[in-house]
C-alpha cells in the first residue's frame, strides 16, 4: 500500500493548504524542483529516471495526473514541471542537444585509435539534453591501468589538431575532457555521492563503450540507486587482464611531466595518478542549495 501524507505546497497565489500526496507524488515533485534549478521540464520517462522512489508506469501516470488535477504540477504537451515554475522550451533542447552530440560524436569517434581508451562518454548539459550555444562540451574518459596520462597527453593533441579543445578563453562548443579515469578507481567517494552526481551519471551519454566498461562504472558507482532506484544497475565482474608493460613507464613519466606545468588545482579538482577531475568552479553545492531551497 502506498503510504498518504499531508504537507503544505507553496505557488505564487499562496499556500495550498493539506493536499493528501503519496510517496510516488512527493518523489515526482522532488524530481521536477530539483530541474526547476535548471529551468528543464521533465518527460514521462525523465521523471521515472529522476524519481528516488521505484514505481510502476501506472503508478507514476495516475501521480501524474493527481498532481496536475491539484494545480501542484503542470503539463505542456508530452512535459511537466512545478505549478507556474519559469522553464525553457523542452523540444527545441532536446532537438539542439541530440544535434550537437550526432556531430561531436563522429568526431571522438576518432579516439578509438588509442587503443587504451576503454570508454569515452559525454557528460553535463549535452548529456542533460539542456545545451545552450555558449556552453561546452564535457566528456568522461576511462582508461586501462597506467595509462590515464598517456591518454590525456594524446587527447588534447588530438582535439588541438581539429581546433576543438576547450581553453578558458574559448569554451562555447569546445570539448573539455574534464574527467579522466583509471578502469581500477571508478568508484566516486563518498563526498561526491548525492544528487547532483547521481543525476550526472544517469545521463551520461556513452560514445566509445569497449569490454562492458561503462557498465562496469555503473556497477561500482550501484550507489546511484539510493537516488535513482528505477536506473537500472546490474552486477559486473569481468576479469582485468592487465599486464606490466613499458608503456606504464612512458605513462609514469607523462604524469611528472603534465603535473609539472599544471597549475595548483583547486580544492575541487582532483590530480592523481590514476584519476583526473578538471573541477575549478565546482556548481554541485550551489546547485544542490537551491534544490533545498525548492523543497
Amino acid at each position: 500500500m502506498i503510504l498518504i501524507k499531508e504537507m503544505n505546497l507553496k505557488n505564487k497565489k499562496g499556500t495550498i493548504p493539506l493536499l493528501k500526496t503519496s510517496k510516488v507524488e512527493r518523489s515526482v515533485i522532488r524530481a521536477l524542483k530539483y530541474s526547476a534549478v535548471f529551468k528543464y521540464p521533465l518527460s514521462f520517462y525523465q521523471i521515472a529516471l529522476y524519481m528516488d522512489v521505484r514505481s510502476t508506469r501506472e503508478a507514476l501516470r495516475s501521480s501524474l495526473k493527481s498532481l496536475v488535477n491539484k494545480k501542484i504540477v503542470e503539463k505542456d504537451k508530452e512535459t511537466y514541471k512545478i505549478q507556474d515554475s519559469e522553464t525553457s522550451d523542452w523540444g527545441e533542447k532536446m532537438e539542439k542537444s541530440k544535434e550537437i552530440r550526432d556531430i561531436y560524436a563522429k568526431k571522438l569517434l576518432r579516439l578509438k585509435k588509442i587503443p587504451w581508451i576503454r570508454f569515452l562518454g559525454f557528460t553535463g548539459s549535452l548529456a542533460a539534453s539542456n545545451y545552450k550555444d555558449e556552453d561546452d562540451i564535457d566528456i568522461l574518459i576511462i582508461t586501462d591501468k597506467n595509462r590515464v596520462w598517456l591518454t590525456r597527453m594524446l587527447v588534447v593533441l588530438y582535439l588541438k589538431a581539429w581546433g576543438i579543445y576547450f581553453s578558458e578563453k574559448d569554451q562555447a562548443g569546445k570539448v573539455c575532457p574534464n574527467l579522466y579515469l583509471e578502469i581500477n578507481a571508478l568508484s566516486q567517494s563518498d563526498d561526491k555521492r548525492n544528487v547532483y552526481v547521481s543525476a550526472e551519471i544517469t545521463r551520461i551519454h556513452p560514445v566509445i563503450n569497449r569490454n562492458s566498461s561503462y557498465e562496469l562504472f555503473l556497477s561500482v558507482n550501484s550507489w546511484v540507486a539510493k537516488f535513482a532506484p528505477n536506473f537500472s544497475i546490474y552486477k559486473f565482474d569481468p576479469v582485468n587482464k592487465s599486464k606490466k608493460n613499458l608503456l606504464d613507464v612512458f605513462n609514469k613519466c607523462a604524469f611528472f611531466t603534465q603535473k609539472m606545468y599544471m597549475k595548483s588545482p583547486s580544492e575541487n579538482e582532483i590530480i592523481s595518478y590514476n584519476k583526473i577531475h578538471f573541477n575549478k568552479y565546482d556548481k554541485s553545492k550551489v546547485i544542490i542549495d537551491k534544490y533545498k531551497n525548492l523543497l
